[in-house]
């Protein structure tokens, strides 16, 4: 990868954390950035940038959550010095922890991306009006505020965020096997709800005893969900978090994910444009990527049994499917939201340094 040229404008991205579905978005977009000429540094915790921004990782001590007050001083101590001595032109924080340090931390005024505003579980009694009300200052205090689901929330722009996985995933051929298998791809824990893909596998096992599933992902609740699988008689294969996920789409009749919060799942996005129906939540980003063409939306068992059963059909499932692969080409693009953030960022670069900051 060539060197960004002299005087090319400089972006400094700053992030909850690297790893997940959040933190490929983040390192996406400093990829991105680096990719259009942008000379780009990132900041977030742990080791967890090392391997992709070898040079240009800086550690950042977050504390775990934005309630601790002393853990974001330090936090954006750190910053400063990051700030001094990298002398960002654009400065853009993934998640609230971050832009809270930043702000504290001073120099340009940062961009902010939120993924999946919602509340967060055990927060005290009170404290979600307090951050609905935090929500709704942020966009007055930053240079521009995205949201990655459509949610309404004045202030916030929304703007489809593309899983970094779009631009090598192949528009996979019908349903093979004899098998009708439907396939769990997202995280096993909170707020995702993975027992009710079980639930309505055991359910529909009963009278479609050839049907199959596969949970692909790995988290907390993975052993209490393997434990009910086989509590209930649910044929399901649990293969933890699976780096090879165009193998199990190949599997796959149908994709599901259910959860009580989403912005536009990057699952949901990869199974549709590698030609996989959606079965999913009826919830504001997965209403805008698969409520018209290629979906089906069903938030409790019943309703998510009779989709699936829907789904047995061969030809049903790689109709679906492509009405999905289409559908997804006309939500999201490949480099989203990078057009969007250059657009943004052509405020205050390329600027002098003294121009940007405030």
């Amino acid at each position: 990868m060539t060197s960004p040229a002299p005087g090319a404008p400089r972006l400094l991205v700053v992030s909850d954390t690297l790893t997940g579905g959040e933190g490929a978005l983040a390192a996406f977009h400093a990829d991105t950035a680096r990719r259009a000429g942008w000379a780009v540094a990132v900041a977030a915790p742990g080791g967890e940038a090392d391997a992709q921004f070898p040079d240009t990782h800086h550690v950042l001590p977050l504390p775990a959550t934005a309630r601790d007050g002393v853990g974001l001083w330090r936090a954006s101590r750190s910053l400063a010095r990051v700030v001094e001595q990298f002398g960002p032109d654009v400065v853009h924080c993934h998640g609230a922890r971050c832009f809270a340090a930043t702000r504290l931390a001073g120099g340009p005024r940062p961009f902010v991306s939120l993924h999946g505003i919602q509340p967060v579980s055990g927060d005290p009694l009170g404290y979600r009006a307090v951050r609905r009300a935090g929500l709704g200052l942020v966009p007055r205090v930053a240079a521009g505020a995205f949201d990655d689901g459509p949610n309404g929330l004045p202030g916030w722009r929304f703007v489809p965020h593309a899983s970094p996985a779009l631009a090598t995933l192949p528009r996979l051929g019908p349903p093979a096997g004899d098998r009708p298998t439907f396939v769990w791809l997202g995280r096993l824990d909170e707020p995702k709800q993975p027992a009710l893909f079980v639930h309505a596998l055991a359910d529909l096992a009963r009278h479609r005893p050839e049907v199959r599933g596969i949970v692909a992902g790995s988290g907390p609740l993975a052993g209490p969900l393997a434990a009910l699988a086989q509590g209930l008689g649910a044929p399901i294969e649990f293969r933890g978090h699976c780096h090879a996920i165009t193998d199990v789409l190949a599997e796959a009749w149908a994709v599901t994910l259910f959860s009580t919060a989403e912005g536009v799942p990057l699952s949901l996005q990869e199974a549709m444009w590698a030609r996989r129906a959606v079965v999913a939540s009826p919830l504001p980003g997965i209403r805008f990527l698969a409520e018209r063409r290629g979906g089906i939306l069903a938030g409790e068992v019943g309703s998510i049994v009779a989709a699936l059963g829907q789904l047995c059909d061969r030809a049903e499932a790689a109709r679906m499917g492509d009405e999905a692969a289409d559908e997804v080409r006309t939500k999201v693009e490949v480099d989203d939201p990078w057009p969007a953030l250059a657009q943004a960022y052509g405020r205050v670069a390329p600027a002098t340094r003294e121009a940007a900051w405030r």
